[in-house]
């Protein structure tokens, strides 16, 4: 599962335990925060500790849906699967 935020940490933490409980066998959830400001990334990594499922992939800025997929899976993504 892919998770691209952008000032999310009111909401992160919420959502990331809400998904460790529903989805049953939840592999890998990656976080690509694009430069939060308000500590969004910061949460990314204490979530990462305490669940050791979560990637997070940091990007310099605040970039589209579709680059945030990119950098997060580079060797699956292809701009022709992005549909607007």
């Amino acid at each position: 599962m892919i998770l691209a935020t952008y000032n999310e940490a009111e909401n992160l933490t919420q959502l990331i335990e809400a998904l460790e409980g529903i989805v049953e066998d939840l592999q890998l959830v990656v976080v690509v925060d694009d430069n939060s400001p308000n500590g969004t990334g910061l949460i990314a990594q204490q979530l990462s500790s305490k669940f050791g499922n979560i990637i997070i992939v940091n990007r310099p800025s605040n970039w589209a849906w579709d680059q945030r997929c990119e950098s997060a899976c580079p060797w699956h993504w292809t701009s022709a699967s992005v549909t607007s």
